[in-house]
């Protein structure tokens, strides 16, 4: 825990003997919050029997998390700063700036800047999480990446890429065969600031795998001249109705969104059209795609 006077920095060698650059990235692994909450995708055990398990990417000996106590506490950080971190061990296996796997909600997670990770800035792998203050400025990868059944809140956020680095803002969960495994994945965004710079030019926020996401009182900006906004994947993730039985909170939900982007909207994967996405955008209320 720190202060916003002296906030606890993460960095690398090459940061303390001023070797680092605005460009560095990728100087050392990152920062891993493992716990015991709810997770889906398990390598031991099942969501059925709620035992189920997951190794930890990035992880070169064993290191699994996950389990059945939403409120696991993980720990405090605040006030930090995770610098020039980020490392692709192989294909699928890399550490980012932060990493959380199953912490729980007596976890503490605000005033946190990711500064140039060579991966993702954060990437929540389920469990039950609130983080406020969140900034993540140059990530090579996605700037926030959540997974695997997360339920997460995040408020006062900005996510910024570097110019021509960088893939999605926002990348959330995968189309991967357990799209119905609950607990299903539920993030919700408040309050924030989006700019888009990226190297890949795909979209700007991709939501995908059945989740439930929220953006609500929020702005994107794409710089690049040549990234979408907003990409949604499969009609159950844009449309289907809330139902307790599977965990189901409802159609994607945009609220008081502002974008500007060459191009607003594009088509998903599953048969999920521009229009389509468009049509759930608008029935939100007081977003602006002008």
């Amino acid at each position: 825990n720190g202060t916003a006077a002296r906030p606890i920095i993460f960095t690398s060698r090459e940061n303390v003997t001023g070797a680092a650059t605005d460009q560095s990235s990728g100087q050392w692994g990152g920062v891993v919050l493992l716990g015991r909450g709810k997770v889906t995708d398990c390598n031991v055990g099942t969501v059925a029997s709620n035992t189920c398990e997951r190794d930890t990417e990035g992880a070169v000996n064993l290191a699994r998390f996950g389990g059945n106590d939403d409120t696991y506490n993980a720990g405090r950080m605040s006030y930090v700063q995770i610098r020039y971190s980020g490392f692709v061990l192989s294909g699928d296996n890399e550490l980012q700036s932060l990493t959380t796997g199953g912490v729980g909600s007596g976890t503490t997670l605000n005033n946190i800047m990711s500064y140039n990770s060579s991966d993702d800035g954060v990437e929540f792998f389920g469990g039950v999480m609130n983080v406020s203050n969140l900034i993540v400025v140059g990530a090579e990868d996605d700037s926030i990446d959540t997974d695997t059944g997360v339920k997460a809140n995040l408020q006062n956020v900005i996510a910024i890429q570097r110019p021509g680095f960088g893939d999605t803002i926002i990348e959330a969960d995968s189309s991967n065969g357990l799209e119905e495994d609950t607990p299903r994945q539920n993030v919700k965004i408040s309050n924030a600031t989006f700019i888009a710079n990226s190297g890949v030019g795909d979209q700007a926020i991709r939501i995908r795998g059945f989740a439930d996401f929220t953006i609500v009182n929020s702005v994107l900006i794409d710089q690049s001249g040549n990234t979408p906004c907003l990409r949604v994947d499969n009609p159950e993730t844009l449309n289907r109705a809330a139902n307790a039985g599977i965990d189901e909170a409802g159609p994607v939900v945009f609220n008081s969104f502002v974008l500007d982007c060459a191009t607003d909207f594009r088509d998903g994967s599953g048969g999920v059209t521009a229009a389509d996405v468009q049509t759930r955008f608008n029935a939100g209320s007081n977003n602006n795609a002008g």
